[in-house]
């Protein structure tokens, strides 16, 4: 990890470590839970405190290494604070891995000190999974329409699933190496799986209504319809054009249609 991670890691390790002094400060008996919500420069994070006693056990965790300068120091404090106050679980750390385009967001790259060429390596295997997905759901998709004329179309779980996921995972922790794909990995809150629904794993359904929508348009002028995107889970929905889904949702192109 670079000394540029130091900026980024500081908003979701920062506060941590600043109570945790102003703890040490204190005599115990006013050391009391608290709850903070932080955010700083490009990381957003929230933080629920167990109690600024418990961060206190940052301090006593992180010990300096055998640096040949701050740098190097700093580098060692950051990451091992991060490791504590997850393993420990002193708090909840929640940072966005990837973006709305599906590859890794600015925020990654800087925490855990990736290259450029690591990140086009990165991206590319996501990439390449996310068009290993879509072929098996697109091929494996069942289209009914409803009496009102309603589009239901149902995804069955696939069986190429579990090998994509491994190839991810380790494609990520050969490009990482073990200690930056642990931190990956103790930080990915289900992020990963989520962006490639569980890899397939449950049966998925997307809803389109058709009937009763009304004549509601973007500003492109395109028809806009409720749709609801459902797992046994739970479900996400809203209300979006035909080609705004396929864009979301490349596994429906040649399924869906405004007709």
């Amino acid at each position: 990890m670079s000394t540029k991670a130091i900026a980024a890691i500081s908003g979701i390790i920062g506060f941590a470590i600043g109570c945790t002094m102003m703890a040490l400060a204190l005599p115990k008996k006013h050391r009391t839970a608290e709850t903070k919500m932080i955010t700083s420069g490009t990381t957003a994070a929230a933080i629920s405190a167990t109690s600024t006693q418990a961060q206190a056990e940052i301090a006593d965790a992180v010990t300096a290494p055998d640096a040949q300068d701050q740098a190097a120091f700093n580098d060692a404090m950051a990451r091992r604070a991060l490791d504590e106050v997850v393993r420990r679980r002193l708090a909840n750390v929640y940072m966005r891995f990837l973006g709305s385009d599906g590859k890794l967001t600015p925020e990654f790259l800087e925490l855990f000190g990736v290259t450029p060429d690591e990140a086009s390596r990165l991206n590319q295997i996501l990439q390449s999974a996310k068009t290993s997905m879509v072929n098996q759901l697109r091929s494996q998709a069942q289209v009914s329409r409803t009496e009102d004329g309603d589009i239901v179309v149902r995804f069955p779980p696939i069986t190429a699933g579990p090998d994509i996921y491994d190839k991810v995972m380790g494609g990520f922790q050969t490009i990482l190496g073990n200690d930056r794909f642990k931190d990956v990995m103790a930080l990915n809150n289900n992020q990963i799986e989520s962006q490639f629904n569980q890899f397939g794993d449950q049966v998925r359904t997307i809803t389109i209504q058709k009937s009763g929508t009304g004549t509601i348009t973007n500003a492109n002028g395109e028809q806009l319809y409720e749709f609801k995107n459902a797992t046994e889970n739970g479900w996400t929905g809203g209300r979006e054009s035909i080609k705004g889904l396929i864009k979301f949702y490349p596994e429906l192109d040649g399924l869906i249609s405004d007709d």
